[in-house]
């Protein structure tokens, strides 16, 4: 029997409460929610299970999550905790760190040993989301980045209770969606110099490869590593929705703005027009995010503005300062270093949503951005390691929003964004580099702020570029083919086809 919506439920490997993942797939979501003209055809609370029990190098998540944090209604978070015993942590790193070298002069006696230690995390992973499946009547599995080896003993259960769902003779519709916005080849993290993931998947990494999987991924570069993987099944192209930002100046999104500020001990003077500039670092700490090069930026940013006769400044740097304790010390340490206490806010971590709280509103991705432009601010994205990013969407928040944007070099960068992109570019992270970006920034953002023909042209062009190189129609035709292979009814499909195009 046809029905008029299907249940999502979301897995994602991340083992993060916040993260640019989030904020992607709710740009996803509101290509439904927020057009009136769409029929409701997805439920929603939707179930999400953000890795935190698999994930046991994100100590201050592991292994069910951080008390404090508020999530959105839209979400229906497990906080489940399948396994847990003594020593259970160092039991899943040395997993993760052996598939990392699992081709590397590994016995046969060890990968069988190997086989056994994931299997006994896998098994009980298993009945878990069996039951998680039934629990919350799930027709389509979205599995973020559950193709990498941070957790394999999950990313087989996953494999093996969908296709308890989906496969072997089930005539169930729906299925698991695999949505990798990295992959193993093109995602170098290093730690104590060795790899935490393979070169290419091996004989203990899964892939997408059966009737009821679906593979998504987000960039030209993906798709070309996913071309060599051993299986059948071809990744489809599907790039990254961008937000939909407020432009409006209502006294009540003023009002908001203003409260915020307010809440991270930035003053106001006047309705907007006297704000201090916002400067948004939109990206996790941890040390291959390279946000200290940001502030090593942004300090010599600060010694141009002031001789240009702007006092008043911000830099607000979204991650999450527990995810990585050491590495947040050290931020915190050179932004002492640098005298940039008084002008530097470490946000915790950015919602999927804007929500309020007793000591005042929590911005999410998109009001940050109405902020930052509103402010006549800008972005700086500087990855500190050249190989990681397969898409890096800091130069496109900041198209979308028409700031500036300073960029350091990565490999993906003219892959993504080509040619046409107006952008400041650092030539390396030599000092003497750092410092000629710094004055190139300012130059645009006070061009920005003064309503410069040229730059407000090319920010033109920036904005337009962004609706070529991130289309939604992708997704759009995503979510109708979802629709329909769940069962629901083709007048509502056709009616959502109706709407979105």
């Amino acid at each position: 029997m046809s029905k008029t919506s299907f249940n999502l439920a979301v897995v994602s490997c991340d083992g993060l409460p916040v993260s640019g993942l989030l904020t992607i797939l709710r740009n996803v979501l509101d290509l439904v929610h927020k057009n009136p003209d769409c029929p409701p055809m997805l439920n929603h609370p939707i179930a999400i299970d953000l890795g935190y029990s698999w994930r046991a190098d994100k100590a201050a998540f592991f292994p069910s999550g951080p008390s404090y944090r508020q999530f959105p209604d839209i979400f229906k978070l497990s906080q489940a905790v399948p396994v847990q015993f003594e020593g259970y942590n160092e039991f899943l790193l040395r997993i993760r760190n052996d598939v990392a070298r699992a081709d590397v002069n590994m016995s046969a006696g060890d990968a069988e040993e190997l086989r056994e230690r994931i299997e006994a995390i896998a098994a009980p992973y298993q009945s878990y989301f069996e039951r998680w499946f039934e629990e919350n009547d799930v027709d389509w599995v979205i599995a973020v980045n559950m193709t990498l080896s941070d957790g394999v003993p999950a990313t087989t259960a996953l494999h093996r209770a969908a296709e308890r769902r989906w496969g072997s003779g089930s005539a169930r519709p729906g299925g698991v969606l695999f949505w990798d916005h990295d992959l193993f080849r093109s995602c170098s993290v290093w730690e104590q110099g060795q790899r935490i993931y393979p070169e290419r998947p091996n004989a203990f990494t899964l892939l997408p490869s059966q009737a009821w999987h679906r593979w998504a991924i987000v960039s030209e570069v993906l798709q070309q590593e996913t071309a060599e993987y051993p299986t059948p099944m071809r990744a489809k192209l599907v790039p990254n929705v961008l937000p939909s930002i407020r432009r409006d100046r209502s006294p009540e999104f003023v009002d908001l703005l203003m409260r915020y500020l307010k809440t991270i001990d930035v003053h106001v003077a006047g309705d907007g027009d006297d704000w201090p500039m916002i400067f948004l670092v939109p990206v996790r700490t941890i040390p291959i995010k390279g946000a200290d090069v940001a502030l090593r930026v942004f300090a010599a940013m600060t010694a141009v503005l002031r001789a240009r006769g702007v006092d008043d400044f911000y830099l607000l740097i979204f991650g999450d300062l527990d995810e990585d304790a050491v590495h947040g010390a050290e931020l915190r340490a050179l932004t002492a270093e640098l005298n940039l206490d008084a002008h530097v806010r470490f946000l915790g971590g950015v919602p999927t949503y804007t929500f309020d709280t007793p000591t005042g509103p929590k911005l999410d991705e998109t009001d940050l951005l109405a902020l930052c432009a509103m402010s006549h601010g800008g972005v700086l994205f500087t990855p500190k390691v050249p190989d990681v990013e397969s898409v890096g969407l800091g130069p496109a928040l900041a198209a979308t929003v028409g700031v500036p944007c300073l960029v350091s070099p990565f490999e993906a960068m003219r892959v993504v964004y080509g040619e046409e992109l107006s952008y400041i570019q650092l030539e390396s992270l030599s000092p003497g580099s750092i410092i000629q970006g710094a004055e190139q920034l300012v130059d645009l953002v006070l061009k920005n702020r003064a309503g410069n023909s040229a730059w407000q042209e090319a920010a033109a062009k920036n904005k337009t570029l962004m609706s070529t190189l991130f289309p939604d129609t992708e997704w759009k035709e995503l979510l109708l083919a979802l629709a329909a292979e769940a069962g629901v009814a083709g007048d509502v499909v056709a009616c959502a086809r109706d709407a979105f195009f």
